[in-house]
């Protein structure tokens, strides 16, 4: 994972937080309780906390369940903090950076398993709280955004390997020139 993959998932779960407190703080009363928003906070922080340790769960020798099993304890804190600030604003935000990490690290099926676990995991809040109407609205732009993330990591990734073949194919010349001089 790059510098630049860890500062966009900051960037993207802390605009989450922002975006649900401003909501509260315009309602008449403040939605919730100093413990709902100490708890809230400190999952937000575990989640980061797993995030920046994504690398070490990813490694090309780790099997497939201890990446599942990362990201089964990242959705549980990702909905933890959405349900404790009962889906206010863009909470569903803090799951952009398991989509972006689920398409890199994860064959079809588990990440569509992934996938759909997050969209279920907007919808049926929404549904309940509002409306069947106001949910699928919002699943509609979390599928979107969605789409957006997934490519875009894959986009990103490719390069990187691109970039990474070209760098050792440049110094297997750079060698063999090395050899013929």
């Amino acid at each position: 994972f790059t510098i630049k993959g860890y500062l966009a998932g900051i960037i993207v779960v802390v605009s989450a937080y922002i975006i649900a407190y401003l909501n509260a703080f315009a309602d008449d009363v403040f939605p919730y309780t100093a413990w709902e928003v100490i708890f809230s906070t400190l999952l937000g922080i575990f989640y980061l906390g797993f995030f920046f340790k994504e690398d070490s769960w990813f490694n090309k020798n780790q099997p497939l369940s201890r990446r599942c099993l990362y990201f089964v304890v990242q959705f549980s804190l990702a909905f933890g903090v959405q349900l404790i600030l009962r889906f206010s604003g863009m909470t569903w935000l803090i799951t952009m950076p398991l989509v972006g990490s689920m398409a890199n690290a994860l064959p079809p099926l588990p990440r569509w398993i992934g996938y759909s676990a997050i969209v279920l995991g907007v919808y049926i809040p929404f549904a309940i709280r509002f409306s069947t109407e106001t949910a699928v609205s919002i699943t509609i732009s979390v599928v979107a955004a969605m789409l957006f993330v997934a490519l875009f990591s894959q986009l990103l990734r490719r390069e990187g390997e691109a970039r990474e073949e070209a760098e050792r194919l440049a110094t297997e010349l750079e060698s063999a020139n090395r050899q013929l001089g």
